[in-house]
């Protein structure tokens, strides 16, 4: 249970089924084709962050800057939606980053330093997606069945809640080009990518 005071939070967010469930709908809503692969994308991202970015900086910017290129710039798309229920993290899509003339270096940069300051927490990512099970199971997110979901959690326990890219058909339905970083630096983002 998580309980919000003003800008203060006690309590873990990731175990609060209110938390949990209002971030899954805003998903659901905006992409009624997730299958549970896909929320646990999110839950994952949410807990986790990017750590990975950091890994071959070099090749991170190198990948980001392609897929950059080869987006379509899209004006109607959101630039960024939350992944987290205290709303830290954020995906910033290519798409409209790129029709606000935003500048690849300038997510790359905001995206590493991202990976480096945030602080992922596994304990995080077990209790948010055993809350999303609950909520399945309780029939509150009538989605995804507990048969799939119990069946997704298995497979993720036996391999120790591994990173995954979202499923074929989210891919196929969405085209997703995002990525992560702490909410605070939109404003940077957008500053620093005008010319």
């Amino acid at each position: 249970m998580a309980i919000n005071i003003g800008n203060v939070t006690i309590g873990n967010l990731w175990k609060s089924h209110t938390e949990v469930f209002n971030l899954l709908i805003s998903h659901l809503n905006r992409y009624p084709d997730m299958d549970v692969q896909d929320a646990y994308v999110l839950i994952y991202q949410g807990a986790m962050g990017a750590y990975y970015y950091s890994a071959d900086p070099k090749e991170f910017e190198e990948r980001l800057f392609r897929e950059f290129e080869e987006t379509e710039a899209d004006e109607n798309q959101a630039l960024w939606e939350m992944i987290r229920p205290d709303g830290e993290l954020v995906r910033v899509h290519f798409a409209p980053l790129k029709a606000r003339s935003g500048k690849p270096q300038a997510l790359s940069t905001l995206c590493l330093w991202t990976a480096s300051i945030f602080k992922t927490d596994k304990k995080d990512l077990t209790d948010g997606w055993d809350t999303f099970s609950r909520l399945c199971a309780d029939n509150r997110c009538r989605k995804f069945s507990i048969e799939e979901v119990t069946e997704f959690t298995d497979w993720l326990v036996e391999n120790n809640f591994p990173i995954l890219r979202h499923s074929p058909a989210y891919r196929a339905a969405y085209h997703p080009h995002y990525r992560l970083v702490k909410r605070e630096f939109l404003n940077i983002l957008m500053e620093g990518g005008r010319d």
